[in-house]
Protein backbone atom coordinates (compact mmCIF):
# COMPACT_ATOMS: atom_id res chain seq x y z
CA UNK A 1 0.00 0.00 0.00
CA UNK A 2 1.36 3.59 -0.47
CA UNK A 3 2.05 6.28 1.85
CA UNK A 4 -0.42 8.79 3.06
CA UNK A 5 -1.45 10.91 -0.35
CA UNK A 6 -0.89 14.35 -0.74
CA UNK A 7 -3.48 15.53 -2.56
CA UNK A 8 -2.35 19.06 -2.73
CA UNK A 9 0.57 18.94 -4.81
CA UNK A 10 1.37 16.22 -7.82
CA UNK A 11 4.00 16.28 -10.59
CA UNK A 12 4.99 19.42 -11.91
CA UNK A 13 4.18 17.70 -15.50
CA UNK A 14 0.94 18.38 -15.61
CA UNK A 15 -0.27 16.00 -18.17
CA UNK A 16 0.86 13.44 -16.21
CA UNK A 17 -1.30 14.92 -13.89
CA UNK A 18 -4.41 14.62 -16.45
CA UNK A 19 -3.43 10.87 -17.11
CA UNK A 20 -3.85 9.80 -13.66
CA UNK A 21 -6.79 11.96 -13.18
CA UNK A 22 -8.35 10.16 -15.94
CA UNK A 23 -7.80 6.91 -15.59
CA UNK A 24 -9.41 7.66 -11.61
CA UNK A 25 -12.69 9.22 -13.80
CA UNK A 26 -12.77 6.04 -16.46
CA UNK A 27 -12.86 3.52 -13.29
CA UNK A 28 -9.54 3.20 -12.39
CA UNK A 29 -9.33 2.26 -8.41
CA UNK A 30 -6.34 0.41 -7.91
CA UNK A 31 -2.57 0.64 -9.89
CA UNK A 32 0.47 -1.48 -9.30
CA UNK A 33 3.48 0.73 -9.46
CA UNK A 34 7.22 -0.88 -9.40
CA UNK A 35 9.60 1.41 -8.28
CA UNK A 36 12.11 3.25 -10.41
CA UNK A 37 13.47 6.74 -11.61
CA UNK A 38 12.31 7.57 -15.06
CA UNK A 39 8.55 6.65 -13.55
CA UNK A 40 8.94 9.00 -11.06
CA UNK A 41 5.93 11.22 -12.37
CA UNK A 42 3.52 8.59 -12.56
CA UNK A 43 4.65 7.15 -9.01
CA UNK A 44 3.69 10.34 -7.84
CA UNK A 45 0.68 11.45 -10.24
CA UNK A 46 -1.08 8.30 -9.27
CA UNK A 47 0.00 7.86 -5.57
CA UNK A 48 -1.11 11.18 -4.97
CA UNK A 49 -4.84 10.70 -7.08
CA UNK A 50 -7.22 10.61 -5.11
CA UNK A 51 -9.49 7.45 -5.38
CA UNK A 52 -6.30 5.20 -6.75
CA UNK A 53 -5.28 2.53 -4.33
CA UNK A 54 -1.36 2.23 -5.21
CA UNK A 55 0.70 -1.05 -4.47
CA UNK A 56 4.27 -0.72 -4.91
CA UNK A 57 5.64 -3.82 -5.92
CA UNK A 58 9.56 -4.23 -6.83
CA UNK A 59 9.50 -7.29 -9.33
CA UNK A 60 7.89 -6.39 -12.60
CA UNK A 61 6.94 -9.49 -13.48
CA UNK A 62 5.02 -10.71 -10.12
CA UNK A 63 3.71 -7.07 -10.20
CA UNK A 64 2.04 -7.12 -13.59
CA UNK A 65 0.94 -10.65 -13.07
CA UNK A 66 -0.61 -8.99 -8.87
CA UNK A 67 -2.68 -6.81 -11.11
CA UNK A 68 -4.07 -9.43 -13.13
CA UNK A 69 -5.47 -11.42 -10.32
CA UNK A 70 -6.77 -8.30 -8.81
CA UNK A 71 -8.84 -7.50 -12.48
CA UNK A 72 -9.33 -11.53 -13.03
CA UNK A 73 -11.46 -10.80 -9.47
CA UNK A 74 -12.88 -7.37 -10.02
CA UNK A 75 -13.25 -7.57 -13.94
CA UNK A 76 -11.93 -3.69 -13.61
CA UNK A 77 -9.43 -2.25 -15.19
CA UNK A 78 -6.23 -2.43 -13.03
CA UNK A 79 -3.57 0.32 -14.16
CA UNK A 80 0.27 -1.30 -13.90
CA UNK A 81 3.23 1.27 -13.62
CA UNK A 82 7.10 0.45 -14.67
CA UNK A 83 10.13 2.51 -15.40
CA UNK A 84 11.99 2.64 -18.97
CA UNK A 85 13.74 0.11 -20.68
CA UNK A 86 13.54 -3.81 -19.56
CA UNK A 87 11.35 -3.01 -16.60
CA UNK A 88 8.47 -3.24 -19.69
CA UNK A 89 9.65 -6.50 -20.94
CA UNK A 90 9.33 -8.31 -17.55
CA UNK A 91 5.92 -7.35 -17.40
CA UNK A 92 5.28 -9.33 -20.99
CA UNK A 93 4.30 -12.13 -19.43
CA UNK A 94 1.77 -11.11 -17.96
CA UNK A 95 0.24 -8.73 -20.34
CA UNK A 96 0.26 -12.01 -22.91
CA UNK A 97 -1.53 -14.14 -20.32
CA UNK A 98 -4.13 -10.86 -19.82
CA UNK A 99 -4.57 -11.17 -23.77
CA UNK A 100 -5.48 -14.28 -23.76
CA UNK A 101 -7.73 -14.70 -20.53
CA UNK A 102 -9.80 -11.45 -22.01
CA UNK A 103 -8.38 -9.37 -18.56
CA UNK A 104 -8.23 -5.47 -18.42
CA UNK A 105 -4.92 -3.93 -17.47
CA UNK A 106 -3.47 -0.50 -18.27
CA UNK A 107 0.07 -1.37 -18.85
CA UNK A 108 1.93 2.13 -18.44
CA UNK A 109 5.87 2.85 -19.24
CA UNK A 110 8.16 5.19 -18.83
CA UNK A 111 10.27 5.99 -21.32
CA UNK A 112 13.36 8.50 -22.45
CA UNK A 113 12.75 10.87 -25.10
CA UNK A 114 12.23 9.87 -28.56
CA UNK A 115 15.56 11.76 -29.73
CA UNK A 116 17.38 9.71 -27.01
CA UNK A 117 16.39 6.09 -28.70
CA UNK A 118 18.95 4.31 -30.23
CA UNK A 119 21.81 6.69 -29.03
CA UNK A 120 23.71 4.12 -26.10
CA UNK A 121 21.79 6.10 -23.67
CA UNK A 122 21.16 3.94 -20.01
CA UNK A 123 18.19 2.23 -19.69
CA UNK A 124 16.81 2.24 -23.14
CA UNK A 125 15.02 0.09 -25.15
CA UNK A 126 12.44 0.61 -28.29
CA UNK A 127 9.49 0.75 -26.31
CA UNK A 128 6.94 2.32 -28.93
CA UNK A 129 4.93 -0.42 -29.73
CA UNK A 130 6.98 -3.05 -28.44
CA UNK A 131 3.82 -5.50 -26.96
CA UNK A 132 1.85 -5.07 -29.94
CA UNK A 133 1.30 -8.33 -30.62
CA UNK A 134 -0.05 -9.04 -26.98
CA UNK A 135 -2.38 -6.05 -26.32
CA UNK A 136 -5.73 -4.78 -28.01
CA UNK A 137 -4.10 -0.96 -28.41
CA UNK A 138 -0.96 0.69 -28.59
CA UNK A 139 0.09 4.45 -28.05
CA UNK A 140 2.30 7.18 -27.25
CA UNK A 141 1.40 9.89 -24.67
CA UNK A 142 2.60 13.33 -25.69
CA UNK A 143 3.75 14.09 -21.87
CA UNK A 144 5.54 17.59 -22.02
CA UNK A 145 4.13 19.16 -24.31
CA UNK A 146 1.56 22.13 -23.36
CA UNK A 147 0.07 22.61 -26.90
CA UNK A 148 -3.91 22.33 -27.05
CA UNK A 149 -3.41 19.89 -30.16
CA UNK A 150 -1.31 17.61 -27.74
CA UNK A 151 -3.53 18.01 -24.85
CA UNK A 152 -6.47 17.21 -27.03
CA UNK A 153 -4.72 13.83 -28.51
CA UNK A 154 -3.33 12.81 -25.03
CA UNK A 155 -7.34 13.23 -23.76
CA UNK A 156 -8.93 11.14 -26.72
CA UNK A 157 -5.82 8.37 -26.80
CA UNK A 158 -6.50 7.84 -23.26
CA UNK A 159 -10.22 7.22 -23.32
CA UNK A 160 -9.99 5.17 -26.44
CA UNK A 161 -7.16 3.00 -24.67
CA UNK A 162 -9.79 2.24 -21.40
CA UNK A 163 -12.61 1.93 -23.45
CA UNK A 164 -10.67 -0.82 -26.02
CA UNK A 165 -9.62 -2.48 -22.61
CA UNK A 166 -12.91 -2.87 -21.27
CA UNK A 167 -15.31 -3.38 -24.72
CA UNK A 168 -15.76 -6.50 -26.45
CA UNK A 169 -13.30 -8.68 -25.53
CA UNK A 170 -11.65 -7.29 -22.69
CA UNK A 171 -7.51 -7.30 -22.57
CA UNK A 172 -4.42 -5.35 -22.12
CA UNK A 173 -3.78 -1.90 -23.78
CA UNK A 174 -0.32 -0.08 -23.09
CA UNK A 175 0.76 3.84 -23.15
CA UNK A 176 4.16 4.62 -23.87
CA UNK A 177 4.92 7.67 -21.71
CA UNK A 178 8.73 8.91 -22.77
CA UNK A 179 9.84 12.02 -19.78
CA UNK A 180 12.10 13.94 -19.70
CA UNK A 181 14.32 15.52 -16.72
CA UNK A 182 13.89 16.82 -13.98
CA UNK A 183 11.44 13.99 -12.75
CA UNK A 184 11.28 14.82 -9.30
CA UNK A 185 9.47 18.22 -9.22
CA UNK A 186 6.41 18.73 -7.30
CA UNK A 187 3.49 21.61 -8.17
CA UNK A 188 -0.10 22.72 -7.07
CA UNK A 189 -2.12 20.02 -8.62
CA UNK A 190 -4.01 21.35 -11.72
CA UNK A 191 -7.79 21.88 -11.50
CA UNK A 192 -8.00 21.35 -15.13
CA UNK A 193 -10.93 18.20 -15.13
CA UNK A 194 -9.89 16.08 -18.14
CA UNK A 195 -12.94 14.91 -20.58
CA UNK A 196 -14.41 11.96 -20.61
CA UNK A 197 -16.45 9.50 -23.18
CA UNK A 198 -17.41 6.49 -23.02
CA UNK A 199 -18.63 3.64 -25.92
CA UNK A 200 -21.97 1.98 -26.37
CA UNK A 201 -21.18 -0.93 -27.91
CA UNK A 202 -24.79 -2.18 -29.44
CA UNK A 203 -26.98 -5.35 -27.50
CA UNK A 204 -26.50 -8.81 -29.53
CA UNK A 205 -30.25 -9.64 -30.73
CA UNK A 206 -30.93 -11.99 -33.06
CA UNK A 207 -34.11 -11.45 -35.23
CA UNK A 208 -36.49 -13.77 -34.02
CA UNK A 209 -36.34 -15.51 -37.53
CA UNK A 210 -32.18 -15.95 -37.58
CA UNK A 211 -32.55 -17.38 -33.65
CA UNK A 212 -35.28 -20.32 -34.49
CA UNK A 213 -33.22 -20.91 -37.41
CA UNK A 214 -30.08 -21.53 -35.26
CA UNK A 215 -32.39 -23.43 -32.53
CA UNK A 216 -33.99 -25.61 -35.54
CA UNK A 217 -30.17 -26.96 -35.76
CA UNK A 218 -30.18 -27.28 -32.15
CA UNK A 219 -33.79 -29.22 -32.75
CA UNK A 220 -32.61 -31.56 -35.87
CA UNK A 221 -29.73 -32.48 -34.12
CA UNK A 222 -30.09 -36.08 -32.14
CA UNK A 223 -26.21 -35.17 -30.69
CA UNK A 224 -25.49 -31.36 -29.50
CA UNK A 225 -22.34 -31.35 -27.79
CA UNK A 226 -21.79 -27.97 -25.63
CA UNK A 227 -18.14 -27.84 -24.36
CA UNK A 228 -17.65 -24.83 -22.03
CA UNK A 229 -14.06 -23.57 -21.29
CA UNK A 230 -11.84 -21.08 -18.99
CA UNK A 231 -14.00 -18.09 -17.81
CA UNK A 232 -14.84 -16.33 -15.25
CA UNK A 233 -18.43 -16.77 -13.29
CA UNK A 234 -21.73 -15.64 -14.95
CA UNK A 235 -24.90 -16.46 -12.83
CA UNK A 236 -27.40 -16.26 -15.99
CA UNK A 237 -25.66 -18.22 -18.13
CA UNK A 238 -24.93 -20.91 -15.49
CA UNK A 239 -28.93 -21.02 -15.70
CA UNK A 240 -29.36 -20.75 -19.25
CA UNK A 241 -26.58 -23.98 -19.57
CA UNK A 242 -28.78 -25.89 -16.85
CA UNK A 243 -31.94 -25.30 -18.98
CA UNK A 244 -30.75 -26.73 -21.69
CA UNK A 245 -29.00 -29.82 -20.21
CA UNK A 246 -32.15 -30.99 -19.35
CA UNK A 247 -32.99 -31.34 -22.84
CA UNK A 248 -32.43 -34.66 -23.87
CA UNK A 249 -30.35 -34.08 -27.23
CA UNK A 250 -28.05 -31.93 -25.19
CA UNK A 251 -24.69 -32.60 -23.41
CA UNK A 252 -22.86 -29.93 -21.53
CA UNK A 253 -19.39 -30.26 -20.80
CA UNK A 254 -17.38 -28.37 -18.51
CA UNK A 255 -13.91 -27.65 -17.38
CA UNK A 256 -12.57 -26.84 -13.39
CA UNK A 257 -12.27 -22.96 -14.82
CA UNK A 258 -15.29 -22.68 -16.43
CA UNK A 259 -16.88 -21.81 -13.23
CA UNK A 260 -20.26 -23.37 -14.38
CA UNK A 261 -22.03 -25.63 -12.42
CA UNK A 262 -24.89 -28.17 -12.92
CA UNK A 263 -25.97 -31.19 -11.92
CA UNK A 264 -26.19 -32.64 -15.46
CA UNK A 265 -22.66 -31.24 -16.50
CA UNK A 266 -19.71 -33.49 -17.13
CA UNK A 267 -17.92 -31.84 -14.98
CA UNK A 268 -14.54 -34.43 -15.15
CA UNK A 269 -14.10 -34.61 -18.54
CA UNK A 270 -10.66 -36.55 -18.93
CA UNK A 271 -12.19 -39.33 -16.27
CA UNK A 272 -15.30 -39.76 -18.70
CA UNK A 273 -13.66 -39.43 -22.04
CA UNK A 274 -10.85 -42.25 -20.83
CA UNK A 275 -13.60 -45.29 -20.39
CA UNK A 276 -14.96 -44.51 -24.29
CA UNK A 277 -13.45 -47.31 -26.30
CA UNK A 278 -12.99 -47.07 -29.82
CA UNK A 279 -16.08 -48.92 -31.08
CA UNK A 280 -17.89 -46.20 -28.72
CA UNK A 281 -16.46 -43.20 -30.09
CA UNK A 282 -19.34 -42.80 -33.13
CA UNK A 283 -22.24 -43.38 -30.31
CA UNK A 284 -20.36 -40.51 -27.77
CA UNK A 285 -18.97 -38.00 -31.26
CA UNK A 286 -21.81 -35.01 -31.39
CA UNK A 287 -23.26 -33.57 -34.70
CA UNK A 288 -23.26 -30.26 -33.31
CA UNK A 289 -20.48 -28.41 -31.40
CA UNK A 290 -20.99 -25.62 -29.33
CA UNK A 291 -18.26 -24.48 -27.71
CA UNK A 292 -16.96 -20.58 -25.87
CA UNK A 293 -14.50 -19.91 -23.30
CA UNK A 294 -10.90 -19.58 -23.57
CA UNK A 295 -8.26 -22.24 -24.08
CA UNK A 296 -9.12 -25.79 -23.08
CA UNK A 297 -6.87 -27.54 -20.56
CA UNK A 298 -8.22 -31.65 -21.34
CA UNK A 299 -5.89 -33.14 -24.11
CA UNK A 300 -8.35 -35.61 -23.77
CA UNK A 301 -11.58 -34.11 -25.59
CA UNK A 302 -9.05 -31.99 -28.27
CA UNK A 303 -7.81 -35.26 -29.01
CA UNK A 304 -11.38 -37.31 -29.10
CA UNK A 305 -13.13 -34.19 -31.14
CA UNK A 306 -10.64 -33.90 -33.70
CA UNK A 307 -9.84 -38.01 -34.32
CA UNK A 308 -14.26 -38.19 -34.52
CA UNK A 309 -15.13 -34.54 -35.80
CA UNK A 310 -18.36 -33.31 -35.72
CA UNK A 311 -20.34 -32.25 -39.23
CA UNK A 312 -21.03 -28.86 -37.23
CA UNK A 313 -18.90 -26.60 -35.03
CA UNK A 314 -20.23 -23.07 -33.62
CA UNK A 315 -17.48 -21.44 -31.53
CA UNK A 316 -19.09 -18.08 -29.96
CA UNK A 317 -16.97 -15.37 -28.53
CA UNK A 318 -15.92 -11.96 -29.26
CA UNK A 319 -12.11 -12.72 -30.35
CA UNK A 320 -10.83 -10.47 -33.03
CA UNK A 321 -9.51 -13.78 -34.58
CA UNK A 322 -10.64 -16.78 -35.32
CA UNK A 323 -10.66 -19.91 -32.82
CA UNK A 324 -11.12 -23.43 -34.91
CA UNK A 325 -9.35 -25.44 -32.05
CA UNK A 326 -10.75 -28.60 -33.69
CA UNK A 327 -10.07 -27.49 -36.94
CA UNK A 328 -13.84 -28.08 -38.32
CA UNK A 329 -15.11 -24.97 -37.49
CA UNK A 330 -18.33 -24.20 -39.49
CA UNK A 331 -20.22 -21.09 -37.86
CA UNK A 332 -18.33 -18.21 -35.89
CA UNK A 333 -20.46 -16.34 -33.88
CA UNK A 334 -19.22 -12.84 -32.94
CA UNK A 335 -21.25 -12.52 -29.41
CA UNK A 336 -21.21 -12.94 -25.94
CA UNK A 337 -22.20 -16.15 -25.52
CA UNK A 338 -24.91 -15.55 -22.36
CA UNK A 339 -26.66 -13.08 -25.14
CA UNK A 340 -26.64 -16.07 -27.95
CA UNK A 341 -27.89 -18.74 -25.90
CA UNK A 342 -30.15 -16.20 -24.32
CA UNK A 343 -32.21 -15.82 -27.52
CA UNK A 344 -32.24 -19.48 -28.98
CA UNK A 345 -33.16 -21.02 -25.56
CA UNK A 346 -37.45 -20.14 -26.35
CA UNK A 347 -37.05 -22.00 -29.11
CA UNK A 348 -35.33 -24.65 -28.56
CA UNK A 349 -37.58 -28.35 -28.33
CA UNK A 350 -37.54 -31.83 -26.92
CA UNK A 351 -36.50 -34.89 -29.58
CA UNK A 352 -36.28 -38.34 -29.39
CA UNK A 353 -32.32 -38.49 -28.72
CA UNK A 354 -30.75 -40.73 -26.14
CA UNK A 355 -27.40 -38.55 -26.70
CA UNK A 356 -27.35 -36.86 -22.81
CA UNK A 357 -28.79 -39.88 -21.25
CA UNK A 358 -25.59 -41.86 -22.37
CA UNK A 359 -23.17 -39.53 -21.44
CA UNK A 360 -25.02 -38.98 -17.59
CA UNK A 361 -24.52 -42.86 -17.76
CA UNK A 362 -21.01 -42.60 -18.98
CA UNK A 363 -19.90 -40.22 -16.49
CA UNK A 364 -21.73 -41.87 -13.33
CA UNK A 365 -19.85 -45.25 -13.86
CA UNK A 366 -16.93 -42.74 -14.29
CA UNK A 367 -17.52 -41.49 -10.36
CA UNK A 368 -17.93 -45.20 -9.44
CA UNK A 369 -14.44 -46.02 -10.50
CA UNK A 370 -12.81 -42.79 -9.30
CA UNK A 371 -13.93 -43.45 -5.72
CA UNK A 372 -12.95 -46.98 -5.67
CA UNK A 373 -9.75 -46.06 -7.20
CA UNK A 374 -8.80 -43.32 -4.08
CA UNK A 375 -9.78 -45.97 -1.78
CA UNK A 376 -6.65 -48.15 -2.77
CA UNK A 377 -4.12 -45.00 -2.96
CA UNK A 378 -1.17 -45.25 -1.57
CA UNK A 379 0.68 -41.85 -0.38
CA UNK A 380 1.22 -40.14 -3.61
CA UNK A 381 0.22 -36.60 -5.61
CA UNK A 382 -3.04 -37.66 -6.17
CA UNK A 383 -3.92 -38.46 -2.52
CA UNK A 384 -2.94 -35.28 -1.48
CA UNK A 385 -5.18 -33.69 -3.60
CA UNK A 386 -7.88 -36.42 -2.71
CA UNK A 387 -7.25 -35.26 0.94
CA UNK A 388 -6.80 -31.34 -0.05
CA UNK A 389 -9.80 -30.70 -2.26
CA UNK A 390 -12.89 -31.74 0.50
CA UNK A 391 -11.46 -29.91 3.49
CA UNK A 392 -11.16 -26.25 1.69
CA UNK A 393 -12.93 -23.54 3.28
CA UNK A 394 -16.89 -23.38 1.92
CA UNK A 395 -17.35 -19.95 -0.33
CA UNK A 396 -13.91 -19.75 -0.30
CA UNK A 397 -11.43 -19.47 -3.83
CA UNK A 398 -8.90 -21.46 -5.77
CA UNK A 399 -6.28 -20.78 -7.60
CA UNK A 400 -4.17 -23.48 -9.29
CA UNK A 401 -0.76 -23.68 -11.20
CA UNK A 402 0.30 -25.13 -14.05
CA UNK A 403 1.96 -28.57 -14.76
CA UNK A 404 -0.21 -30.89 -12.57
CA UNK A 405 -2.01 -28.76 -10.06
CA UNK A 406 -4.86 -27.78 -12.71
CA UNK A 407 -4.97 -31.31 -14.60
CA UNK A 408 -5.35 -32.93 -11.37
CA UNK A 409 -7.90 -30.80 -10.10
CA UNK A 410 -9.85 -31.70 -13.28
CA UNK A 411 -10.47 -35.17 -12.06
CA UNK A 412 -12.19 -33.96 -8.90
CA UNK A 413 -15.58 -33.10 -7.94
CA UNK A 414 -15.15 -29.86 -5.86
CA UNK A 415 -18.27 -27.71 -4.82
CA UNK A 416 -16.74 -26.09 -1.93
CA UNK A 417 -15.40 -23.16 -3.70
CA UNK A 418 -17.09 -20.46 -5.16
CA UNK A 419 -14.87 -19.99 -8.16
CA UNK A 420 -11.32 -21.37 -9.67
CA UNK A 421 -8.92 -19.61 -11.93
CA UNK A 422 -6.00 -20.75 -13.17
CA UNK A 423 -3.27 -19.16 -15.95
CA UNK A 424 -4.34 -20.75 -18.84
CA UNK A 425 -4.29 -18.24 -21.34
CA UNK A 426 -0.50 -18.67 -22.14
CA UNK A 427 -0.42 -22.24 -19.50
CA UNK A 428 3.23 -20.11 -18.40
CA UNK A 429 4.92 -21.97 -15.17
CA UNK A 430 5.77 -17.97 -14.31
CA UNK A 431 3.22 -15.90 -12.37
CA UNK A 432 1.04 -18.69 -10.67
CA UNK A 433 1.36 -17.01 -7.06
CA UNK A 434 1.58 -13.50 -7.91
CA UNK A 435 -1.76 -13.76 -9.85
CA UNK A 436 -3.43 -15.73 -6.80
CA UNK A 437 -2.36 -12.87 -4.15
CA UNK A 438 -3.33 -10.43 -6.41
CA UNK A 439 -6.89 -11.92 -6.39
CA UNK A 440 -6.59 -12.82 -2.49
CA UNK A 441 -6.61 -8.76 -2.28
CA UNK A 442 -10.03 -8.35 -3.40
CA UNK A 443 -11.83 -11.02 -1.16
CA UNK A 444 -12.32 -11.10 2.24
CA UNK A 445 -12.76 -14.74 2.25
CA UNK A 446 -10.08 -17.88 2.27
CA UNK A 447 -8.02 -17.57 -0.95
CA UNK A 448 -6.03 -20.93 -1.80
CA UNK A 449 -3.21 -21.41 -4.43
CA UNK A 450 -2.44 -25.07 -5.18
CA UNK A 451 0.90 -24.90 -6.78
CA UNK A 452 3.78 -27.23 -7.48
CA UNK A 453 7.07 -26.86 -5.66
CA UNK A 454 8.98 -25.63 -9.35
CA UNK A 455 6.47 -23.01 -10.03
CA UNK A 456 6.10 -21.55 -6.39
CA UNK A 457 10.24 -21.32 -6.66
CA UNK A 458 10.03 -19.81 -10.30
CA UNK A 459 7.96 -17.16 -8.89
CA UNK A 460 9.33 -16.24 -5.32
CA UNK A 461 9.40 -12.58 -5.57
CA UNK A 462 5.20 -13.01 -4.94
CA UNK A 463 5.28 -13.18 -1.53
CA UNK A 464 7.91 -10.78 -1.44
CA UNK A 465 4.86 -8.53 -0.90
CA UNK A 466 4.16 -6.74 2.32
CA UNK A 467 0.52 -6.43 2.01
CA UNK A 468 -0.25 -10.43 1.68
CA UNK A 469 -3.63 -11.05 2.64
CA UNK A 470 -3.83 -12.53 5.53
CA UNK A 471 -6.54 -15.06 4.68
CA UNK A 472 -4.03 -16.05 1.28
CA UNK A 473 -3.04 -19.66 1.89
CA UNK A 474 -0.61 -21.21 -0.29
CA UNK A 475 -0.42 -24.87 -0.71
CA UNK A 476 2.96 -26.38 -2.06
CA UNK A 477 2.83 -29.97 -3.37
CA UNK A 478 6.57 -30.73 -3.30
CA UNK A 479 7.80 -33.48 -5.52
CA UNK A 480 11.26 -32.30 -6.04
CA UNK A 481 10.61 -30.88 -9.55
CA UNK A 482 8.52 -30.93 -12.26
CA UNK A 483 6.55 -33.98 -11.84
CA UNK A 484 4.26 -33.24 -15.13
CA UNK A 485 7.43 -34.11 -17.36
CA UNK A 486 7.26 -37.65 -16.10
CA UNK A 487 3.42 -38.28 -17.81
CA UNK A 488 4.76 -36.56 -20.83
CA UNK A 489 5.68 -39.73 -23.39
CA UNK A 490 8.49 -38.42 -25.15
CA UNK A 491 10.52 -36.39 -22.07
CA UNK A 492 9.63 -39.70 -19.74
CA UNK A 493 12.04 -41.57 -21.95
CA UNK A 494 15.13 -39.35 -22.44
CA UNK A 495 18.40 -39.83 -20.12
CA UNK A 496 18.23 -35.96 -19.95
CA UNK A 497 14.94 -36.33 -17.91
CA UNK A 498 15.88 -35.36 -14.25
CA UNK A 499 18.16 -32.87 -15.52
CA UNK A 500 16.64 -30.76 -18.04
CA UNK A 501 13.04 -31.65 -17.46
CA UNK A 502 12.30 -32.61 -14.52
CA UNK A 503 14.49 -30.16 -12.77
CA UNK A 504 14.86 -31.61 -9.06
CA UNK A 505 16.29 -29.27 -6.54
CA UNK A 506 17.37 -29.26 -3.01
CA UNK A 507 15.75 -25.62 -1.77
CA UNK A 508 14.01 -25.50 1.78
CA UNK A 509 11.00 -23.86 1.58
CA UNK A 510 10.72 -23.55 4.85
CA UNK A 511 13.03 -21.24 5.07
CA UNK A 512 11.50 -18.94 2.21
CA UNK A 513 8.84 -18.87 4.46
CA UNK A 514 10.94 -17.70 7.68
CA UNK A 515 12.80 -15.06 5.25
CA UNK A 516 9.42 -13.80 4.04
CA UNK A 517 7.41 -13.71 7.02
CA UNK A 518 5.11 -16.49 6.56
CA UNK A 519 3.75 -19.19 8.91
CA UNK A 520 5.03 -22.22 7.95
CA UNK A 521 3.82 -25.77 8.44
CA UNK A 522 4.72 -29.23 6.30
CA UNK A 523 2.78 -33.06 5.64
CA UNK A 524 4.15 -35.94 4.78
CA UNK A 525 1.41 -38.40 5.11
CA UNK A 526 -2.40 -38.42 5.21
CA UNK A 527 -2.81 -37.93 8.52
CA UNK A 528 -0.17 -34.76 9.04
CA UNK A 529 -2.04 -33.30 5.93
CA UNK A 530 -5.35 -33.36 7.20
CA UNK A 531 -4.03 -32.14 10.75
CA UNK A 532 -2.28 -29.38 8.87
CA UNK A 533 -5.24 -28.41 6.67
CA UNK A 534 -7.54 -27.47 10.09
CA UNK A 535 -4.47 -25.26 11.36
CA UNK A 536 -3.61 -23.13 8.24
CA UNK A 537 -7.30 -21.47 7.79
CA UNK A 538 -7.10 -20.73 11.64
CA UNK A 539 -4.29 -18.82 11.31
CA UNK A 540 -4.64 -15.31 10.40
CA UNK A 541 -1.64 -14.84 8.59
CA UNK A 542 -0.42 -15.74 5.13
CA UNK A 543 0.40 -19.30 5.42
CA UNK A 544 2.79 -21.81 3.20
CA UNK A 545 1.87 -25.51 3.75
CA UNK A 546 4.74 -27.54 2.26
CA UNK A 547 2.58 -31.28 1.22
CA UNK A 548 6.16 -33.53 0.83
CA UNK A 549 5.30 -36.12 -1.79
CA UNK A 550 7.35 -39.42 -3.68
CA UNK A 551 8.81 -38.33 -7.05
CA UNK A 552 8.45 -41.53 -8.47
CA UNK A 553 5.34 -43.04 -7.94
CA UNK A 554 2.98 -40.46 -9.56
CA UNK A 555 3.03 -41.54 -13.24
CA UNK A 556 2.52 -45.09 -12.39
CA UNK A 557 -0.80 -43.98 -10.47
CA UNK A 558 -1.69 -41.85 -13.10
CA UNK A 559 -1.38 -43.94 -15.72
CA UNK A 560 -2.94 -46.65 -13.85
CA UNK A 561 -6.20 -44.37 -13.09
CA UNK A 562 -6.76 -43.96 -17.21
CA UNK A 563 -6.24 -47.15 -17.90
Amino acid sequence: MATRKVTNKSTDKINIQLLARLCKMKGVKRAVISPGSRNAPLSVAFNRQEGIECISLVDERSAGFYALGIAQQTDEPVVVICTSGTALLNLSPAIAEAYYQQIPLIVISADRPNEWIDQDDSQTIRQENILEKIVKFSCCYRSESDREDDVWYNNRIVNDAINIAMNGAKGPVHINVPLEEPLCRTTEATPVVPRVFGEIKPAFNLTKETAVEYAQSINCSLKVMILVSMQRPNDELNKILNTLSGFPQIVVLTETISNMRGDKFIANIDRTISRLTANQNKTYKPDLLITFGGPLISKFIKRFLRENKPAHHWHIGEQSYTVDTYTILTQRINSRPVDFLRSLLPHIQNNKSKYAERWVLMNKKAEEHHQQFIKTLVWSDFKAFSVILPLLPKESKLQLSNGTSVRYHQLFKNNRVVRVDANRGTSGIDGSTSTASGAASTFYGDTTLITGDLSFLYDINAIWNKKLSSSFKIIVINNNGGGIFRFIKGPSTLSEMEEYFEATHSIDISKLAEAYGLNYISAQNEKELKRAMKIIYAWDKPTILEVFTPREVNDEILRSYFK
